[in-house]
């Protein structure tokens, strides 16, 4: 039996219509890569018009140039030198574990602690109230005497003391048995055992040198004496 061909079965359709859609057709709009790998080599790169999402790690290696708004959620790590060029604001606490060095002015709005030892190098301007509180021990090296300051009493290298007086209401200041006294009530010179206090009930003198009357020009017993060097006697 021969076998006839019939016009209306011809393939040449059928070609036709695959060719175009092959032409016509977007597949890499819906295709999905489950092995290998996608790699762009064009200078022009990948270009992404509209949203990218990455589910897993992303690697990249050489620069990484973004303009606009970058929102990141979740943790990030940062691993060698950054700088930032421009303004940087940081919303919520921040922890720097290491030396932090900053060159340039710094401002300090608001209320900060420091917590720990600390040193300053350089000179410091304080414009206001300095409050320190307990223990409350300021120490002054370097200079011909060193000071001291704690509870109320200022002790110097070079021996001496100027200390309140908390019990009358007054202020010493002490080198060895020497003393001044400044208070509410009198005021008092020491030294040694020898004092003059100023009160105001008048002028007592304390542990005064003592000179017979016959030596004193016969003064009356009780009575203050000057010999010609201005050193002051009790006549006795």
């Amino acid at each position: 039996m021969t076998r006839r061909d019939n016009p209306n079965d011809s393939e040449i359709p059928e070609i036709l219509r695959r060719i175009r859609a092959l032409e016509t057709q977007s597949p890499i709009g819906f295709s999905s890569i489950t092995r290998g790998a996608l790699r762009v080599a064009s200078p022009e790169g990948l270009l992404v018009e509209g949203s990218a999402y990455v589910s897993g790690i992303l690697h990249g290696d050489g620069d990484f140039n973004w303009s606009g708004d970058m929102n990141l959620t979740g943790s990030q790590h940062v691993t060698g030198p950054t700088v930032f060029d421009g303004t940087l604001t940081i919303n919520g606490n921040t922890t720097i574990n290491g030396t932090t060095t900053v060159n340039g002015p710094l401002n300090v709005v608001g209320t900060w602690k420091l917590i720990g030892n600390g040193e300053i190098q350089g000179n410091t301007v304080i414009t206001g109230s300095v409050i320190v509180n307990s223990p409350g021990l300021i120490r002054i090296t370097g200079g011909a005497s060193p000071a001291t300051l704690e509870d109320g009493r200022m002790s110097f290298g070079t021996g001496g003391v100027v200390e309140a007086d908390v019990t009358n209401g007054g202020v010493r200041m002490n080198v060895g048995t020497n003393r001044v006294y400044v208070g509410t009530g009198a005021v008092a010179i020491q030294r040694g055992g020898v004092s003059i206090v100023l009160s105001g009930s008048g002028i007592s003198f304390f542990g005064m040198d003592t000179i017979p009357s016959a030596s004193a020009n016969h003064a009356p017993v009780g009575t203050i004496w000057t010999d010609g060097t201005g050193k002051v006697f009790e006549v006795v």
